[in-house]
């Protein structure tokens, strides 16, 4: 009678090895799919296929700091191929469950697969293979990465922060940033767009985050960043007195401080630019930015701030990129008539000296948009744009935008 095929259970249960998930040193059932071969009573091999449910809970696999998982079999298998997919797609796979859990670098939850085997030989009275399907839902510790691969005084530096939970708060500090950082979210990732200082020096630096401050879940993360070295031209500059004294005194300092600064204070938390910057307007560079300038042979106290690009007056300038306007002004000392564009997340780009404004104040523009044309207002010795690119007041090297950041 046993030989009879409604039986087969019978020689499949007594003979298939057991198979858990260790779970925080609690034996879970899963579910298993098998193929396995057993002599019967008649001494004959037969093959069954099955599935055995499992009696896991839905979402009760959670991987988080200081839990254990493997699987644990009642006799070790010959072979053992682990791998994990994330919404049907394989992400990752090894021969033993850890290895595969720490190749995956990001929160979420993931269907593993675990197919063992056990080979025939010659004393064999069964054998076969087994495959343990689960889901585990893993959090993980916050981590951060520098994004950019060059990173030089002027420079625009990008971190990027994996695995924060929305109710976990993260801040970053390093020497060479000296203003505040702000993490703004953007295709999934936590972003940290960050000025690095002009006087910034060359070599390695520490980058330390500090993960939910003040509570008792709080954590420190280092890592390490090289800055490159960089020299930046001299320029010799010569105006009347007349213009140095009425364009670049305290007045025009505190008019500026007054009126253009503010309006980067504040900038959209969502990312508004698309892809990489044009230049605003086709001319030639007569000056570079962090440029060290001496104005009638006496060095100015702080660095060329964008670039000077001459053009004939009247050229058009263009919106490099898609923002709002939030500043445009005429007839300001210093930098002439004003413009000020918002492109998201912090980064602004400014326009002096201009000529024409046809942007107003909370305009939204568009790449390749006319936004006015090159003027010499201001404290300038013929038509030229000073295009500026800054993130929030403190202006970083406009070259860097034009080859795309974070996308």
């Amino acid at each position: 009678m046993l030989l009879n095929e409604s039986f087969s259970y019978v020689y499949v249960n007594s003979t298939l090895y057991d198979a858990f998930l260790d779970y925080n040193e609690h034996m879970l059932e899963t579910d298993r799919q098998y193929d396995w071969t057993y002599r019967n009573s008649g001494g004959n091999f037969v093959k069954k296929e099955g599935k055995i449910k499992g009696k896991i809970e839905e979402n009760s696999v959670k991987i988080g700091k200081g839990d254990t998982l493997d699987i644990a079999y009642e006799r070790t298998p010959d072979s053992q191929a682990v791998k994990a997919y994330s919404q049907g797609k394989l992400i990752g796979s090894g021969a033993y469950l850890n290895d595969v859990l720490a190749g995956i670098n990001s929160d979420g939850e993931y269907e593993i697969e675990s197919h063992a085997q056990w080979l025939m030989r010659s004393d064999s009275q069964f054998y076969g293979n087994q495959t343990l399907s689960f889901k585990v839902a893993i959090d993980k510790d916050a981590d951060i990465s520098v994004i950019t691969r060059e990173n030089s005084p002027g420079n625009i530096l990008l971190v990027s922060a994996e695995n924060l939970n929305s109710d976990e708060t993260l801040k970053i500090s390093t020497d060479v940033v000296k203003t505040d950082t702000n993490m703004y979210s953007y295709n999934g990732k936590n972003i940290f767009i960050c000025p690095i200082d002009l006087y910034a020096q060359p070599g390695e630096h520490k980058l330390i985050a500090v993960v939910n401050e003040g509570t008792e879940r709080e954590y420190t993360i280092e890592k390490t960043f090289t800055v490159s070295s960089k020299t930046f031209k001299t320029q010799y500059l010569t105006v009347s007195n007349e213009m140095n004294e009425t364009n670049n005194d305290d007045t025009a300092i505190y008019e500026f401080a007054k009126l253009v600064k503010p309006a980067r204070t504040e900038s959209s938390p969502e990312k508004l630019w698309e892809g990489t910057f044009d230049i605003p307007v086709e001319g030639r560079l007569t000056t570079d930015f962090a440029e060290i300038r001496f104005v009638n042979n006496v060095q100015s106290s702080s660095r060329h701030s964008g670039l000077d690009l001459a053009a004939p007056l009247g050229t058009e300038i263009k919106a490099p990129n898609n923002g709002i306007v939030v500043f445009a002004m005429e007839g300001l000392l210093s930098p002439g008539n004003t413009v000020v564009i918002d492109h998201g997340m912090g980064l602004f780009t400014s326009y002096y000296h201009m000529d024409k404004i046809l942007a107003q104040k909370g305009q939204k523009v568009s790449k390749g948009e006319v936004i006015g044309t090159v003027g010499t207002t201001g404290f300038s010795t013929g038509p030229h744009l000073h295009y500026a690119v800054s993130i929030y007041n403190t202006y970083v090297n406009p070259y860097q935008p034009l080859s795309g950041i974070i996308d």
